[in-house]
């Protein structure tokens, strides 16, 4: 065993969706104050390791299916790099180094990352091959994730952005199953049962309401929020998403995962990259 088998089995490259946990602090105006910040950060890092956790132990319970996969069966234990034992040890140890962080925060934020958790394995025991019910449930980590970030700093966040972060989840996960359609064909019923259920079309179908839902409540909030000038980043929302089912739909490109079609595109990521800043320069540079 390799220390880069161990970072893979902790999937850190996916802990950029626990960025989320700087939503509040940004919206709020305290993306400057000291304190609020490196709280926050200590707090991302909690998170993040709670999320280590829960993928090491979905890993466990998928390991048959994964060494199915294409792509799945190179993970650390379907590959039998890290023995199951060992993966269950650090993904308990993982997590309560992430709930002794959260408690020296808040003890709501203890109370997130334990909510997180329980509902990531009731995802994984239960309702991992429930057709809808399975998406809604990670776009709810989606939300738990972001609000967690407003318990550590003691702020209010917009019910706007929470609707906006559920609908963006939604479409990331539509998409997610969408990717795993084309990468696997014929065999995705096997390797995942809710397979027996989606389909392009209602697929599509989903992610095209989806779509209209998030471009709708960013709009709606720009109009609505106390940041009027966020109005001018609409436009951006649109290409973003627009470029986002372009380059799956063209199918050019095979993608592992939703943030591969990010990272393989460079005009999406400068994009994303200029809506970030240009809504950190509405919040704290623009004054009407």
């Amino acid at each position: 065993m390799k220390y880069r088998d161990i970072i893979k089995l902790l999937r850190i490259e996916q802990w950029y969706k626990n960025l989320l946990i700087y939503v509040p602090l940004i919206f709020s105006q305290n993306l400057m104050r000291k304190i609020f910040l490196i709280r926050t950060t200590i707090g991302f890092f909690a998170l993040s390791l709670a999320s280590s956790a829960i993928y090491i132990i979905n890993d466990i319970r998928d390991v048959e299916r994964d060494r199915l996969h294409p792509i799945k069966k190179f993970r650390p234990i379907a590959s039998g790099k890290i023995s199951i034992k060992l993966a269950f040890f650090y993904a308990i140890s993982i997590l309560l180094i992430s709930l002794f962080l959260s408690f020296t925060l808040s003890f709501m934020f203890t109370v997130a990352i334990f909510f997180l958790f329980l509902l990531s394995m009731i995802y994984t025991l239960y309702l991992k091959n429930s057709a809808i019910l399975d998406i809604l449930l990670i776009a709810i980590n989606y939300i738990i994730r972001s609000s967690s970030g407003a318990l550590i700093i003691y702020v209010y966040i917009s019910p706007w952005l929470i609707a906006g972060i559920f609908f963006t989840a939604i479409f990331l996960s539509l998409n997610k199953r969408k990717i795993e359609l084309i990468t696997l064909g014929d065999m995705a019923p096997r390797i995942r049962q809710v397979f027996n259920e989606y389909n392009m079309k209602n697929l599509d179908q989903m992610i095209n309401i989806i779509s209209t839902l998030i471009i709708l409540t960013w709009t709606l909030y720009s109009i609505e929020s106390r940041y009027p000038m966020l109005i001018i980043t609409t436009p951006l929302i649109v290409y973003i998403i627009f470029r986002y089912l372009m380059l799956i739909n063209l199918k050019k490109k095979q993608y592992n995962n939703p943030h591969d079609v990010v990272l393989k595109d460079k005009n999406l990521l400068i994009s994303i990259l200029i809506f970030v800043v240009m809504v950190i320069i509405s919040i704290y540079f623009i004054r009407l």
